[in-house]
This record gives structure tokens, sequence and C-alpha cells, in this order.
């Protein structure tokens, strides 16, 4: 009995330690944070306690004080989820990947999937061809990829969405 009410003890006293908060929101290939692709315009409407609204497909929410543009296929409350972009910082992959790494911290925890790199287009003739780039992880199997905007090869956006390419 003695042992029995030892291991509680320890166990409660213990249980704080690894159920502490974290400030570090999760992205993968399906999600980001609290918003999962081919989710309803009904459920994102349940999870951020506001109708959406001004637009069929794009919409821009706050929720946690974090902005995200959510853009469904379709419209009506029955339109899925199909991709969703944001700039919060505190939005990370299970690898540590988020807004402010380097292209290389990239390249290095991800060098054996299937990446592709594309410089993009400019507007200002000033600004030279390799400033701003798109890294784009996929995953097959699900039919998703991760978009890591890149400017001066440091993260500022991510987005997440079905992958419908060749």
């Amino acid at each position: 009995m003695k042992k029995i009410c030892f291991f509680l003890l320890l166990l409660l006293c213990l249980t704080p330690i690894f159920a502490q908060q974290t400030d570090t929101e999760f992205i993968s290939t399906m999600r980001m944070d609290h918003f999962r692709l081919g989710t309803t315009k009904a459920e994102i409407e349940a999870i951020i306690n506001k109708p959406l609204v001004n637009n069929e497909y794009e919409f821009k929410v706050t929720y946690k004080g974090s902005t995200y543009i959510l853009v469904f296929g379709g419209s009506g409350d029955e339109a899925p989820l199909y991709s969703v972009k944001s700039t919060n910082t505190k939005l990370k992959t299970k690898s540590g990947v988020g807004i402010g790494s380097n292209k290389m911290h990239i390249l290095g925890v991800y060098d054996k999937y299937n990446i592709g790199i594309w410089n993009l287009e400019s507007n200002d003739s000033n600004i030279p061809k390799d400033k701003i780039q798109l890294i784009e992880l996929h995953d097959y199997d699900a039919r998703t990829c991760i978009w890591f905007k890149t400017v001066d090869r440091i993260v500022t956006e991510i987005t997440v969405g079905y992958y419908e390419g060749c």
C-alpha cells in the first residue's frame, strides 16, 4: 500500500512538468495549427466562433492572435478547406522549420524528401531573380504540400494546401 501511495504521489508531482504548454503551433502537410485541410466552412466557423463573410472562397481570419488566410474549394457551408497561409512566427513543423528559418535549414532537415525550389518573379526589375523563392515540400501520399516563401533565403510565409501538379 505504501508503494502505491508513493507512486501516485510521485506521478502527481511529475504530471505538471510534462504537461507544460508550449507557445509553438504545429504545421504538417495536412494542417496548420487548428485548421485541417478538408474541414468544411461550417466546422471552421465553429472553431473560430465567427461566421466567414465577405467572400466566397478566400477569407482572412484572426484566431488566437494570429492571422491566417483560408482558401476553400467552393462556396457554401460544406465547401472543404483547400489551403491555409500564415506569417505567424509561432508556427513550426515538427522538424522546427518556421517563419525566420533559413533556406539551408529547410534543405538540411528535408534533404531526403521531395522538394522543389522556384524563383518567384517580381515586378521590380531591381530585385535579383533569386531574392524571392518558393520551396515546395511534397507529401504525395496525402496529395498535399507545404510551401515556404523565402525572401533573401529567410522564410517569410508558409502555406499548406492540396497539390494538384503533374
